[in-house]
């Protein structure tokens, strides 16, 4: 009974604004207590805004990663009508703490390594069918999350 009054007051208007405020609030915190005790976490991923080259190493938090070189590269130009998207691999040396290892991440795919996932999130350029892309033209962004 006393929730459905709440909830007639928060929607009806039945109290003060302050009242709905701190109704709204206590709603929020509860929502919020609800998701982590689901198990939901509060962390989240941390995109890295960026790019690097082939050879470069990227740090972010404890974990860096080093592209060595494009696997594959089968995009679908921007200027051609493809079937299929196509796809990018990229091979990496990764290092966080005392984990080492060289994997292949696809561009879109999360990858678990140790206790963190990253994803391979950004590859510029864009390919055309009149261009050809170098080793060096690449630039790739990459998000990690705990």
């Amino acid at each position: 009974m006393a929730r459905q009054a709440a909830i007639e007051a928060l929607f009806i208007g039945g109290s003060s604004a302050a009242d709905r405020i701190a109704l709204m609030n206590k709603s929020i915190a509860l929502g919020l207590a609800a998701l982590l005790a689901l198990g939901a976490s509060p962390a989240t991923a941390m995109p890295h805004h960026d790019l690097v080259r082939l050879g470069q190493t990227l740090r972010i938090d404890q974990t860096s990663i080093r592209p060595i070189r494009v696997i594959e590269d089968s995009r679908c130009p921007a200027n051609a009508r493809c079937v299929w998207g196509g796809r990018v691999v990229v091979r990496a040396d990764v290092r966080t703490g005392r984990y080492r290892q060289r994997i292949d991440l696809t561009l879109g795919e999360a990858r678990q390594i140790a206790n963190r996932t990253i994803t391979l999130t950004t590859v510029d350029p864009i390919r055309f069918t009149n261009s050809v892309l170098r080793p060096g033209n690449y630039r790739l962004g990459f998000t990690l999350t705990p």
